[in-house]
């Protein structure tokens, strides 16, 4: 026991003495059987991060708040107004209402409200709508819009509508209504037209807005138009300016004097027949006087349209075979249709060809320049209200061989008062025929006989410079432009249409110009 007390004396003795030696000069202790650890070398320094900057604050993103998120309207159409909020707004953006349905419009206004106005709904339907709102990059809001449905009116008036007497632009229309006592309102429409209404509101209402616009032209109030528009009892009515081959539909309905609608709407459908052709007759007379012929056309009726043309032989043989048919007659009807067709293709309506480019009543004297020995066709239609030309009357006439020789005009010229570069000029005539008088180096004159100076004459100069020195009855003039100490002759004959119309060629005695 004494021993163990001296060891437990020695060890504590021993530990203090360890506890207070300098650490440094502790000698290393070597575990047996333990590896010497190697020295782990020195962590590099890690390197200076530079300072981040701060990153700007990002603005929020602003957000569309409506006070409802759905509306529903009353059947009869009305306005509401709603209230909007745009959190974290931006300046210069304003919120954009994007409209789905063309019954409802929407404007947003400058006191954070927003109007919605639904028109009437006409159907028996309920019908909806989206709208959706946008603000800059904020999300999209959409509000559900509905309308309800317009309530049916009761079938209560009823009508018979019968056609008599039907033709292409007309027809009689009896309408008979179960009550006698009740005001109603009809009317007749194509029925492509009629046939474009979802219902019988839609109808009315269309029918209605025609009746307010027609009291507005007229100067006059709806009720008191509509005072003129209703009736009562059973009503015969001619319908026209119509269509010819259409299907029209008539329909009437019952009606008070404000324009509402009583009961639903009898219809029935018609089609009109086709326009029938006009056979008028047409008294075309001719006369000719040296290749120019004088046209008369007198219709049958005075103020029937019409068209006409004259053609060549050349040019009927021309069209046969363009058209692949034989006659004038045919000619002619599908030279008028390929006229109608091409002005209504470029833009010109049937309406406008008829009264824009056809004829009425009779034409007097029609000058028409014709070739010799030539066989023309005179022809002549009338037309009906859809263009279709009806029987053609055809005048043929065939010109003379050649213009005759039939002036028997007595002509003297002659010249006087010679300068240098002119002298007077006067011929004299028995009649108004005309005729031609050129001044010519008397020269020339003598180197050519009547006939070779004519030639020369009709050869050499143009048909302007011809025409101006042709005269009728006596003249006096001045002919300038005459060379110096040169001897000239005055030549005259009868000349008409490019032909010497006299046997004979007067000639002048030669006079000379004076010396410069």
């Amino acid at each position: 026991m004494k021993a163990l007390k001296v060891l437990f004396m020695a060890l504590a003795l021993l530990a203090a003495n360890y506890a207070c030696s300098d650490k440094d000069d502790e000698p290393t202790q070597e575990i047996p059987g333990t590896p010497d650890t190697p020295d782990t070398p020195d962590e590099p320094d890690e390197p200076d991060t530079p300072d981040t900057p701060d990153e700007p604050d990002t603005p929020p993103t602003p957000v569309i708040s409506l006070s409802q998120s759905d509306l529903i309207f009353k059947a009869e159409g009305e306005t509401i107004n709603i209230g909007y909020e745009v959190e974290n707004p931006i300046e210069g953006v304003s919120l954009v209402a994007e409209e789905s349905a063309e019954w409802l419009a929407v404007s947003v206004n400058n006191d954070a409200t927003i109007r919605f106005t639904a028109e009437k709904n006409p159907a028996t339907e309920e019908r909806s709508a989206d709208v959706r709102f946008t603000y800059g990059e904020a999300e999209a809001v959409v509000l559900s819009v509905k309308q309800e449905a317009a309530k049916p009116v009761p079938a209560g008036l009823t009508f018979e509508l019968n056609f008599s007497d039907v033709a292409h632009s007309n027809f009689i229309l009896q309408i008979i209504p179960s009550d006698a006592t009740k005001t109603f309102y009809f009317a007749t429409m194509e029925k492509s037209l009629y046939d474009t209404f979802q219902s019988e509101e839609e109808i009315h209402q269309y029918e209605m807005a025609r009746m307010r616009q027609l009291a507005e032209d007229s100067h006059l109030t709806f009720k008191e138009l509509m005072e003129s528009q209703t009736f009562k009892g059973e009503k015969c009515q001619a319908v026209n300016n119509l269509k010819p081959l259409t299907e029209y539909v008539s329909f009437a309905y019952g009606v008070t004097l404000s324009g509402e609608r009583t009961s639903s709407i009898s219809s029935n459908v018609v089609t009109t027949t086709e326009e029938p052709l006009v056979d008028m007759n047409f008294d075309i007379s001719l006369t000719e006087d040296d290749l120019t012929i004088y046209i008369t056309i007198k219709p049958a009726i005075k103020k029937q349209p019409y068209r006409w043309n004259l053609y060549t032989a050349a040019d009927i043989a021309r069209l046969e075979q363009s058209y692949g048919c034989q006659g004038v007659e045919a000619v002619y009807r599908q030279e008028v249709l390929a006229e109608v067709e091409a002005l209504v293709s470029s833009g010109t309506s049937l309406e406008e060809y008829y009264s824009s480019f056809t004829n009425k009543g009779s034409i007097y004297n029609m000058e028409w320049g014709c070739d010799a020995a030539t066989t023309y066709y005179i022809v002549a239609t009338a037309l009906n209200e859809s263009c279709q030309p009806g029987k053609v009357t055809v005048y043929e006439h065939t010109t003379a061989a050649e213009a005759p020789l039939y002036s028997d005009n007595e002509i003297e010229v002659e010249l006087s008062n010679p300068s240098a570069t002119g002298m007077q000029v006067s011929g004299s005539a028995t009649n108004m025929d005309p005729y031609l008088v050129m001044v010519l180096p008397t020269e020339l004159c003598e180197a050519y006989d009547d006939d070779a100076l004519v030639e020369y004459i009709l050869t050499t100069y143009s048909a302007e410079v011809l025409e101006d020195n042709t005269y009728e009855g006596s003249f006096a003039g001045y002919e300038s432009g005459l060379t110096p100490s040169t001897a000239y002759t005055c030549v005259g004959f009868g000349f008409k249409n490019g032909v010497k119309t006299t046997s004979y060629v007067a000639r002048s005695a030669s006079v000379s110009t004076l010396a410069e």
